[in-house]
């Protein structure tokens, strides 16, 4: 056998060299190859990852973002809402005790005095738009729109247009109301135009 093929090695030494270092320079290539497409194939993973990343934190932070505007856009709306109010409240009527306060204790005799607004205040008579006097009640609550207003007691009427006035009460809790009529002594039909507070009148 090896006398067959020394010829052949002498032969063909030279090609199966060459074919030997081919071989393995296109298995080093090949080896080379497949740790580049590991390499890439990682770095691809890698870049899914941070995408996938981005993606499950960008929805958070839209939320965020999304809440942060809700919120403003509410108090935008509430600050509008408010100062809506606040001049619609400015043109109504109202009337109000100057004194005494609600919850006061005071003695007798006891000073009333009566604010008003957007209202004018004028004795009875003529009826006119815009305009009335006031009548004041004991231990009694606002009579509806549109009512007459009794002439006796426990109404008093400041016909001649007066907003002040002093009385005599018994010591303990009374609730005092004041509303406004109209020349022929007539509720109005503003909620603002009756309130009533609670004092304490000590002995």
């Amino acid at each position: 056998m090896r006398t067959l093929l020394a010829p052949l090695k002498g032969r063909y030494g030279f090609y199966l060299t060459a074919l030997t270092c081919i071989f393995l320079l296109c298995l080093s290539f090949a080896c080379a190859g497949g740790g580049e497409e590991e390499a890439e194939e990682a770095e691809e993973a890698g870049h899914e990852a941070d995408m996938e990343h981005a993606v499950a934190e960008e929805p958070a932070e839209m939320t965020e973002s999304s809440d942060a505007e809700t919120a403003e856009s509410s108090d935008a709306e509430t600050a509008e809402s408010s100062d809506t109010e606040m001049e619609e409240s400015s043109d109504a009527p109202r009337v109000w005790f100057i004194t005494p306060e609600d919850g006061a204790t005071v003695t007798s005799p006891v000073a009333f005095e009566f604010g008003s607004e957007n209202i004018t205040i004028e004795p009875k008579g003529d009826i006119h738009e815009g305009a009335g006097h006031h009548h004041l009640a004991l231990n009694t609550e606002c009579l509806p729109a549109g009512e007459a207003i009794p002439e006796a007691d426990p109404w008093v009427h400041f016909g001649d247009g007066a907003a002040m006035i002093e009385m005599q009460l018994e010591p303990g809790e009374h609730t005092i109301t004041i509303q406004i009529g109209d020349g022929e002594h007539v509720t109005l039909d503003e909620a603002g135009l009756c309130t009533s507070v609670t004092i304490t009148v000590s002995e």
